[in-house]
Formats: structure tokens, sequence, C-alpha cells
């Protein structure tokens, strides 16, 4: 279980606050999410797909293998010819709206080619505030914000493309209370499952974990062969050109 508790956390930072700490998601900053991949990777987005583009000099499809799990590619490649041994290794994490199910790669000329759509978007998922605290599984994520003064009929919590949106404001005794925080969520979090309370000032988010799928093997497909351009027929300049006639 993963407890984050302030203000106790101001104290003693938790080594997994970093986890939490509200910051943009990769899929929202391709700088950043291309910053971050090795060298010898190019990456771009389109409105629909994303496109990565990985430098395998020396190897053919039939010497590469690529697979995908947890949202990370990894490729392996390696072959000897005339004396030489050629070897290559990638990871590349794509973002969180990437179809891992639709991926599409050749291999042309010792580079690799990736086509990845994106998946559709889901609307945002707005959770019902609790105002009673339930006994979390041992396995779920768990954080726990300090809210003081805000009532719980004043708190919008909203999940949305993997980051979870708390919001609120309220007044009390002459006071006035806000709270606006982002928490980006794992990758093996399961948004449509969370649930959160507030209690005594205490905001309790709770996240079980998603099952996720195996690795997937992905086919490697070659480049079609290039074909030679048709001969040109000429003319015999000596033979008058051919007419057509109509009876």
């Amino acid at each position: 279980m993963l407890s984050l508790a302030f203000p106790h956390s101001l104290l003693r930072p938790a080594p997994l606050d970093a986890l939490f700490e509200p910051h943009q998601p990769l899929a929202l900053a391709p700088d950043l999410f291309a910053a971050l991949q090795p060298r010898g990777v190019e990456l771009a987005e389109a409105d629909h797909q994303y496109t990565v583009t990985l430098a395998t000099p020396g190897l053919g499809a039939e010497d590469v293998k690529l697979s995908c799990e947890d949202g990370v590619l990894h490729l392996t490649g390696e072959k000897h010819a005339d004396g030489r041994f050629t070897r290559v290794q990638r990871r590349v994490r794509l973002p969180r709206d990437a179809d891992l199910e639709a991926i599409s790669a050749s291999c042309e000329h010792g580079v690799l080619h990736l086509t990845v759509p994106k998946k559709q978007r889901a609307e945002p998922l707005s959770l019902a505030v609790a105002t009673a605290a339930e006994q979390p599984d041992s396995d779920d994520y768990h954080l726990a914000i300090a809210a003081p003064g805000i009532a719980p009929r004043d708190l919008r919590v909203i999940v949305h493309e993997g980051e979870v949106k708390i919001d609120g404001k309220s007044t009390s005794h002459g006071g006035e209370y806000s709270i606006s925080r982002r928490v980006q969520l794992p990758r093996d979090a399961d948004p449509a499952a969370a649930a959160v309370s507030l209690v005594n000032g205490i905001i309790t988010l709770t996240v079980p974990k998603s099952v996720l799928p195996p690795a997937k093997q992905l086919r490697v497909a070659s480049a079609p062969a290039e074909q030679e351009p048709s001969p040109v027929a000429t003319q015999d300049p000596t033979k008058e050109p051919a007419s057509a006639s109509a009876e």
C-alpha cells in the first residue's frame, strides 16, 4: 500500500512522493516525452497517431525482435555477417494514450518505423465524494491530502486520462478555504475504480491496480521490394503513326 499523508510528508518526504506529485503527463508534453527517450530514437505526434523511428544499421526485419509490455517498447536485434557482429537494444516508453494493440512496424534500409495510433479520448469521470472512509485493499494505491475547512459538498474530483484533478472552495466562520491539486496516476492504476472520501479535513484517494496484459510480440514487416520502371515504348520514325478508324 502506498500511503502519502500531509502534513507529515512535508517534514520527512516519503520515497514515493515523486510518484504522486502533480506534473504534466508525458502524453501531453511531447517535448519532454521526446527528451526522455534514448539516442537514436525520433518521435513525432500527429492528430491521430504517433510515429517512432529507430536507427537499426546493419539489421533487416528478420534480425529484429520487437515487443511491448506495460507501455514500453523493447527492441533487440543482432546479426553476424561478413565477420562483423551487429547488435542493437532500445527501450521506448510510449504515451498513455497510445493504442498498444494497433502498433504496426516495418524495417527499411537500417531504420525501424513504427506507427502507433492513439486511443479514443475517454470522457472525464467525476467521482462521488464519500463522507465515511473505507478500508482500502493492501494492494491499492492510497493517497491522503490535507484539506482543512473544505466541506465534502464543495469538493470536485475528476479523473481524466491518467490524471486526477482535485478542486474545492468553502467558506466557514468568516474564513475561506480552497484546494487545487493535480495527481498523476501510475500506469497500472485503474481510474475507473477510483474512490475518494473527505473526512475531518482529510481527502483520501484510493485507486486499485489494474491487471496488466502479458508482453505482446510485434511483427516487423520488410519494406516492399522496389520495382524496376517499365520500359517506355518508342515509335519507329520510318513508320507512319497508327491511326484509329471507324466504319
